[in-house]
């Protein structure tokens, strides 16, 4: 995970609930569970990953397989990242 939730925890106290967006083959649940975040919806845009995604965090969570834009009702390029460093 990119981001400290026990960090973010400590600064400005218990969370509720998480959107993850590029939520990959879904390996932060985990770390949200250990926190206990429970009310969690990933997002997965790459289809390649996103059944792996849904074996992955189970039935009990919302997975979305989408792309997020900044545009409305219109075609964008979606770009894959290919990195062990993300």
């Amino acid at each position: 995970m990119l981001i400290d939730l026990k960090e973010i925890i400590e600064v400005c106290g218990p969370i509720r609930g998480a959107i993850h967006i590029g939520s990959h083959k879904g390996e932060d649940i985990d770390s949200y569970l250990k926190y206990g975040i429970s009310d969690i919806i990933f997002i997965e845009a790459n289809p390649a990953l996103f059944g792996e995604l849904l074996q992955r965090v189970g039935p009990n969570y919302r997975c979305i397989n989408t792309v997020i834009s900044d545009k409305y009702n219109e075609e964008v390029d979606f770009h894959l990242c290919y990195s062990d460093d993300l």
